[in-house]
């Protein structure tokens, strides 16, 4: 071949960069058809492909192990260091037997940001932690419906102690589970975790108390709030120290409550319910938004303490910077609100109060059969306020 068909021949071979390949698969993302086709065009490709098609992994507690057998024998194997996220998805709590061998996990150990387990046994509590701490470099952890076959000795309650959160975790979710545990070993922490996000509930009577620690022992970090609450009587009762103070002061006598020249949602708190804001609250002073599932249900179930604290966390919490309040609702139609006593009259007050001025939706998730349209009416009745400031949202 000439010299100048080879100059020819060469000119045609355009080098195209690899950022801007990056930048065209990065926007299939989430398009797994497409990124399998794109990881067989070239090797730059491939790699490019691979970051988000073993992003996440979805596995049970059967495909754990076949997965883990293929990276063993398959040699060099380039899986592990493109996950990130893995979301185990188990097998009904009546199983005897635990069903997350952490064996295979150890192959995600430098790479793993992400750990969601949801329907999941494990042999004891302790087993659970060796599993979270063996995985340094998690973000964000995630435990649903979670169940322990067997309580711990005292030899492995002493080593619960020695055990703390990955460094970098901001999020926690716990939920459908037994709390106590869990929220103690967090508490017991010498340095407070930094976490951001917290979603953990429902949050039942016995265990209030140590919800309360924690939510005090996490806030000057926590920017956003999810919550679920269980069923009970004294569900109200957020520390043994309020319980004191409540069975000295009696019940409050308006004869000789002297109210304030400019009452606070904390005194008006008192003033329609009786009962001082809660001191562990106080200490949410960074929230940016807060959610409550299970607010209201119909009338055939029964009645989670979400009705309680609700206005219990509006009183107590003091940030200001709160812009974002979510409120779960499930029901069959809108006339069953109305069987529900609670005060809107308050909560009204307190979105229009200057402790929520940088309020910006005050939103409601409708669940069940109810005509969306009925309810959002209702609602915007029982909050005239809130909804001319234009703060309402309703989703179904």
């Amino acid at each position: 071949m000439s010299s100048i068909a080879l100059a020819f021949e060469e000119s045609r071979q355009v080098l195209f960069p690899q950022e801007l390949s990056d930048q065209i698969i990065n926007h299939l993302r989430d398009d797994m058809v497409s990124l399998k086709v794109c990881s067989l065009v070239c090797w730059s490709w491939l790699y490019s492909s691979r970051i988000h098609i073993f992003r996440t992994l979805t596995v049970t507690s059967k495909t754990l192990v076949l997965l883990a057998s293929f990276i063993d024998e398959t040699p060099r194997c380039t899986i592990p260091p493109h996950v990130k996220r893995i979301e185990f998805q188990g097998i009904p709590l009546s199983s005897v037997q635990p069903q997350v061998p952490i064996g295979p996990l150890s192959h995600f150990t430098s790479t793993l940001t992400h750990l969601h387990l949801h329907q999941a046994n494990f042999t004891t509590f302790l087993e659970l932690l060796d599993l979270i701490c063996s995985l340094r470099n998690l973000q964000s952890i995630g435990l649903d419906r979670i169940d322990y076959l067997k309580k711990m000795t005292k030899d492995q309650s002493d080593a619960v102690k020695g055990h703390v959160l990955p460094p970098f975790v901001n999020k926690l979710r716990i939920r459908d589970s037994s709390l106590r545990a869990f929220l103690s070993w967090v508490t017991s922490h010498p340095v407070p975790p930094k976490v951001t996000n917290l979603d953990m509930g429902p949050i039942e009577e016995g265990e209030v108390h140590y919800a309360g620690g924690l939510l005090s022992f996490l806030a000057p970090n926590l920017h956003h709030l999810s919550l679920a609450f269980g069923f009970g009587k004294i569900g109200h009762i957020c520390t043994f120290e309020t319980m004191i103070k409540n069975s000295m002061q009696g019940d409050p006598d308006r004869r000789t409550y002297q109210r304030p020249a400019h009452p606070t949602i904390k005194d008006r708190y008192w003033e329609v319910f009786h009962l001082p804001a809660c001191d562990h609250l106080a200490k949410l002073v960074n929230l940016r938004s807060l959610r409550i599932d299970g607010f209201v249900t119909g009338t055939h179930f029964p009645q989670s303490t979400a009705t309680f604290w609700s206005p219990r966390f509006l009183a107590s919490i003091n940030s200001y910077g709160i812009q974002h309040i979510v409120f779960g609702i499930n029901l069959s139609r809108a006339g069953e609100l109305d069987a529900h006593a609670l005060r809107w009259d308050f909560f009204d007050e307190v979105f229009a109060s200057e402790a929520y001025s940088n309020l910006h939706t005050v939103g409601f998730e409708i669940g069940g059969r109810v005509n969306l349209d009925s309810l959002s009416d209702l609602i915007a009745c029982k909050l005239p306020v809130a909804a001319k400031r234009g703060l309402l949202r309703f989703s179904k």
